[in-house]
């Protein structure tokens, strides 16, 4: 039994494969029988079966956009606890840009970021 991660991207997992074909075709598997729910482009969370919902929280998937991708402004403080208001939007800085986009009813706001040198911690899959 193979064991999946919450969140993948291409860059995650195409070692183990031979070819870009065979990678495309695992991750059409995966999403035709419902393991893998799709985020974004390249972004891919692993579905709970019981619920039918994804595994990831919300500050998990933001981490996980880019490379350099943070949570920030209120959506940090909404994770340590400290707003007292739970939001659907997360605000998201990051050095690489991307598309504001929606998933789980949740928008992922991009805030560009200088560099991020400050920071130390990413919630982690």
């Amino acid at each position: 039994m193979e064991i999946l991660p919450k969140l993948i991207t291409k860059k995650d997992v195409i070692d183990k494969f031979e070819n870009e074909k065979q990678y495309s075709n695992w991750i059409a598997l995966k999403l035709k029988s419902n393991i893998y729910k799709k985020v974004r482009n390249n972004l891919y969370a692993l579905v709970d079966p019981s619920i039918n919902d994804i595994y990831s929280t919300k500050f998990e998937v933001a981490s996980k956009i880019s490379e350099s991708s943070f949570i920030c402004y209120h959506s940090a403080l909404e994770y340590y606890g400290i707003a007292n208001q739970v939001f659907s939007n997360v605000f998201v800085g990051s050095l690489t840009r991307f598309n504001n986009f929606v998933f789980n009813d949740n928008e992922f706001i991009f805030k560009s970021a200088k560099n991020i040198r400050f920071f130390r911690w990413k919630a982690s899959n």
